[in-house]
């Protein structure tokens, strides 16, 4: 994968402290080979991985944001999205978005959120034709259950 100047500059910045900041030597080795991989301007295989790691530890706990603004931010999110994990993700997505399709027009009856684990979520959509559970989790979204009503 091909990462721009902007993207790369403060990839390697951020790799380079994280680096710095772990005890775990083979963690560091792979930190100090995604910056030859970044410094190279593409990165691929086990340092592909490590830079999906990086980017979404930043992203979810907001390091990024913290450290590099809301533009440089959103820059590494578009970077995210063009992983295999962050495609993954996208594609998750819109695999639920298409599922509920199958709600339009139908009457909410009801509505829950719940908590199931430590960062996993349920939201519940009852409606006049149907049950649909679906699960909010760190890897996306997943269409639980879809229960009709016929």
């Amino acid at each position: 994968m091909d990462i721009g100047p902007i993207e790369r500059e403060l990839l390697i910045e951020e790799a380079r402290a994280l680096a710095g900041a772990v005890q775990d030597e083979r963690v560091r080795g792979r930190y100090a080979r995604l910056v030859a991989a970044l410094e190279g301007g593409s990165v691929d295989g086990a340092e592909l991985t490590t830079l999906e790691n990086l980017l979404e530890l930043g992203l979810q706990t907001g390091r990024l944001r913290k450290r590099y603004t809301a533009e440089g931010e959103q820059a590494l999110l578009r970077l995210f999205q063009k992983t295999p994990r962050g495609v993954a993700v996208a594609t998750a997505t819109g695999e639920v978005n298409q599922a509920l399709v199958a709600l339009h027009g139908q009457t909410l009856t009801g509505v829950t959120f719940t908590s199931r684990a430590p960062g996993v979520y349920g939201l519940t959509l009852d409606t006049d034709a149907g049950h649909f559970s679906l699960r909010i989790h760190p890897e996306g979204i997943t269409l639980d259950t879809v229960e009709l009503d016929f």
